[in-house]
């Protein structure tokens, strides 16, 4: 390899080397949008989690009250059972009282 033939070819390395070079002020710049996209994401995720919460405790106290009214429900039935047999007891009482 002559002289010239090996300055050519350093040459075109060079050449090679510097377009790469001139890349890399894009890939920053690149790189600093993709940093921003994934902070907005994240910050999003942060922001649905907290929905997704907040729905769960909304979920959960409705789900509490549908409990408590069926127990209320339940207690009702069973207050109107009880008072029902006082009633049928006092009635028996009096009865027995005006047989004596």
């Amino acid at each position: 390899m002559t002289n010239e033939d090996f300055q050519k070819l350093v040459l075109k390395e060079l050449s090679t080397i510097k377009e790469t070079i001139k890349e890399i002020p894009n890939i920053k710049g690149q790189l600093d949008e993709n940093t921003q996209i994934i902070k907005a994401l994240m910050h999003r995720a942060e922001e649905l989690d907290a929905k997704h919460e907040g729905l769960l405790n909304i979920t959960a106290s409705k789900e509490s009250i549908s409990r408590i009214d069926t127990k209320l429900d339940r207690l009702s039935a069973d207050m109107t059972f009880l008072v029902r047999k006082a009633a049928e007891h006092e009635d028996d009482i009096r009865n027995l009282k005006l047989i004596k």
